[in-house]
């Protein structure tokens, strides 16, 4: 039985896991923008070419009505795509493997590295939570970072536990820090928020050596004391200081290789990280992303009856787990707190010099910038399910584990169900979207612009970066008719969606009797203007 919990179950686990998310993956994509980003910056990896994407990017993105992204990408997910485009080039399924096989490496983290949190049963449950979760595997549709930034993030979570907290030794003093370094600028190479990883770690190396000195009875009179008694011996300050700088260094040394490597737009701070400036904040607008985000794990148990009474069930849980292991992992909670903060203060966001604020801010799909503290929400909760059963006989310890187990199991029922049905829906489609730049639709208007249009022409489009990624043409989002001097063609959708990204139909009215645009293309979905008829 122990075999079958340790090594069987979560083999068979993340094999199903593994067939239902290629079986979720379709032919296309949905009209998210970001994808086509670093689809090009992956494409100029393998071309060698990464300043032409960041030129070329940059007139999209400040030429705009208003910026939509940043110039660049953290490099680390084109990285990533990068093989596999110049393997297949734009093949969706391809591409979107990446993301697959990183939830699966972060499912397999998941069973190991919480195996001191967790006996072998719950840790399973935990395990199941992940693998069968249907908003997580619908999930895998896109090409986006948040699955790799998933699995490295939390990797540098668990080592910063193991390697700061604990003390272990996995290679030997002086590699263990190296690696730890290098883990988290994996993270920040993948996304900009890894930075926070950074900062957990140095707060919690702060907490640490506070715990050295003091003891857990002493009073702040007996700093000193116990700062000499650390280091009593003759060059222990020098080695402790050396061995605790050393995931700096060697974080620093791996980010200027890679900006040595790949180039950096000239956004002063790291473009995929909003920044915020206290004075320029809205007490309002914090206070809507405040609720927001606390609501926004609901989502994680979607497909389940009752999602809100679920979520709402778990919150006591998790704070009743939280602080069972607070003296212990303190550098998850401090994480948990840092993460939360960076999305509640980022609604007035810059990119270099371009200020705005998210007309549509939080997007629909939030749930995936809470990714990396989910294994942890979840583990909490868990924890205190798990403590409830303990410390009592048989038959009271029966009755109690069949407490917790029950609802548990009725959720992963229903998450495998909506998984399934999910897969087999997408199979009997033939694995096509209904909507999106990949539909009959969107392939022949992108195939008029390709071969009806000059080389040097600028198209307006509600998604630019994905016009200029099917058609090579340059292209803007434009909204209001004074800002359309840069653009010859102007291309609108015809479906709901995308009315706020792209001029008025009372804008066109006004157009075509001013008579400076007329039709040269349309179908169910599209209608392509020229502008600035002779």
């Amino acid at each position: 039985m122990k075999t079958l919990l340790t090594c069987v179950f979560p083999a068979v686990i993340i094999s199903i896991t593994a067939l239902l998310a290629w079986s979720g993956l379709t032919t296309g994509h949905n009209w998210g923008d970001d994808f086509s980003a670093y689809i090009m910056q992956a494409k100029s990896i393998t071309e060698g070419r990464p300043l032409a994407f960041i030129d070329a990017n940059r007139f999209t993105i400040e030429r705009s009505s208003f910026p939509i992204g940043p110039v660049a990408y953290p490099w680390g997910f084109p990285a990533l795509l990068a093989p596999i485009y110049a393997l297949f080039e734009t093949n969706m399924i391809a591409l979107k493997s990446v993301g697959v096989v990183c939830f699966l490496l972060f499912l397999f983290l998941l069973w190991t590295g919480f195996r001191k949190y967790h006996s072998d049963f719950w840790r399973l449950v935990l395990l199941c939570l992940f693998a069968i979760n249907p908003a997580l595997l619908r999930f895998m549709d896109n090409i986006l970072s948040d699955i790799p930034f998933l699995l490295v993030s939390t990797f540098s979570v668990l080592l910063i536990g193991r390697l700061v907290i604990e003390r272990r030794q996995l290679i030997s003093p002086v590699c263990d820090q190296l690696l730890l370094g290098a883990v988290i600028a994996a993270a920040f190479f993948i996304r900009f928020n890894g930075i926070l990883l950074l900062i957990t770690l140095g707060l919690t190396q702060f907490i640490v050596l506070i715990g050295s000195v003091y003891g857990p009875d002493a009073t702040h009179r007996q700093f000193l004391a116990g700062l000499k008694r650390l280091f009593s011996t003759k060059g222990a300050a020098a080695r402790y200081l050396g061995l605790n700088i050393l995931p700096y260094v060697s974080f620093v040394s791996f980010v200027l290789a890679w900006q040595a490597l790949l180039p950096e737009s000239d956004n002063r701070i790291a473009n995929g990280i909003h920044v915020f400036s206290m004075g320029g904040v809205w007490i309002a607008i914090i206070k809507h992303n405040l609720h927001y985000y606390i609501d926004l794990p609901a989502a994680f148990f979607d497909g389940a009856p009752d999602t809100y009474l679920l979520y709402g069930a778990s919150i006591p849980l998790a704070v009743t787990g939280a602080i069972s292991r607070s003296r212990s992992d303190y550098h998850i909670i401090v994480y948990f707190i840092l993460t939360f903060l960076l999305y509640i203060l980022h609604s007035i966001s810059m990119y270099g010099d371009f200020p705005y604020t998210f007309f549509d801010w939080p997007p629909t799909n939030g749930l995936r910038f809470l990714f990396p503290i989910l294994p942890f929400y979840m583990s909490f909760v868990l924890l205190s399910l798990e403590k409830y059963e303990v410390g009592v006989v048989e038959p009271e310890r029966l009755l109690r584990k069949g407490i917790c187990i029950l609802p548990i199991l009725l959720v992963l029922l229903y998450f495998g169900k909506e998984s399934v049905r999910h897969a087999f829906g997408n199979l009997a489609r033939h694995r096509a979207n209904l909507s999106g730049p990949f539909v009959e639709t969107s392939i022949s208007m992108f195939s008029f612009i390709k071969n009806n249009t000059p080389a040097e022409s600028t198209v307006v489009f509600f998604k630019p970066r994905l016009m200029r990624m099917m058609t090579g043409r340059r292209s803007l989002m434009i909204n209001n008719i004074g800002e359309l001097s840069d653009g010859a063609y102007v291309c609108l959708y015809q479906r709901d969606g995308a009315s706020s990204d792209q001029i008025s139909p009372d804008g066109v009215e006004i157009l075509t009797k001013r008579g400076a645009i007329k039709t040269v293309y349309k179908n169910q979905d599209f209608v392509i203007y020229q502008d600035k008829v002779p």
